[in-house]
């Protein structure tokens, strides 16, 4: 199966972050999974697929900017699921 994680961080600080990473390290070991963030800590993940998503904008927009990002790189990948994490707008399951 070939999982999108998608959240604005995935690294072992902090709490949905923290989530973000566990769960891709832990699928990984039996599922293709890949990671769309902006902040990413990629040690511990050499199996997980990271897709750093880039943005530019105010603080105030960050979640809306995340967004818009993560949704054009979603637009052409295939994946069997696609996993947010209070990401709107992305097509997720």
């Amino acid at each position: 199966m070939d999982i999108a994680l998608v959240f604005r961080g995935c690294h072992r600080q902090g709490g949905v972050e923290r989530s973000v990473w566990e769960m891709a390290r832990h699928m990984s070991a039996r599922h293709a999974v890949s990671v769309y963030a902006h902040d990413i800590e990629a040690e511990g993940l050499e199996e997980v697929n990271v897709i750093p998503i880039d943005f530019q904008g105010p603080n105030t927009m960050r979640q809306l900017l995340f967004a818009r990002a993560a949704r054009h790189a979603l637009a052409n990948a295939r994946h069997d699921h696609v996993i947010t994490f209070g990401i709107g707008n992305v097509n997720a399951d």
